[in-house]
């Protein structure tokens, strides 16, 4: 369940994803709900080159770096740390794999209770893998710490979509007041 707060709602456009392929679907699907790609900072592309070369040069696709680099984690949670602080960032669809890996879970759900700490945007959160107790077990954690998780891209992207929408149409407005969003 996504619960939309005031404070967390996406006030422009922007939508990341970590692999290439996802990223080019989640563009499509973000495109219908009025959601769009961002040129990240001149400071996040910095950023990004520093933690590894060519990384700002892409829509912050770390797939292939995860083949290069050993612990990938740490890179992981940079780019993320990097991706979340840019100013020109609103919200962010993150896709997280659950694969074979011992302690991947205890990973994500660590770093997301950081996430918690710091994030004071929207983060819709898809996780595929081969799997599915893994798929489950990471869900109930990371929906436990208040991260709504979506069973597909779509509708992770559906969900950003509408939150956008309805910040778009409360601009200006004071609490209380509703919006017609359709």
């Amino acid at each position: 369940m996504l619960i939309l707060k005031t404070s967390l709602l996406p006030r422009g456009e922007g939508i990341v994803s970590f692999t290439g392929g996802i990223g080019v679907l989640a563009t499509d699907e973000g495109a219908k709900y009025g959601l769009s790609i961002t040129r990240l900072s001149p400071e996040t592309t910095t950023k990004l080159n520093t933690i590894f070369p060519g990384l700002g040069e892409t829509i912050v696709d770390i797939g292939p770096v995860m083949v290069v680099v050993g612990n990938y984690m740490s890179i992981y949670q940079d780019v993320l740390k990097a991706v979340l602080s840019d100013d020109h960032i609103d919200c962010l669809f993150n896709v997280l794999w659950a694969g074979p890996v011992e302690g991947l879970i205890e990973n994500y759900v660590t770093f997301y209770k950081e996430l918690k700490e710091v994030c004071r945007k929207p983060v819709a959160t898809w996780i595929y893998g081969p799997r599915s107790p893994m798929i489950n077990n990471l869900t109930y954690h990371l929906e436990d710490l208040g991260f709504p998780v979506f069973s597909d891209l779509e509708m992770a992207i559906k969900a950003l979509g509408i939150a956008y929408r309805y910040g778009s149409g409360r601009k200006g407005k004071k609490d209380g007041e509703v919006s017609n969003i359709q």
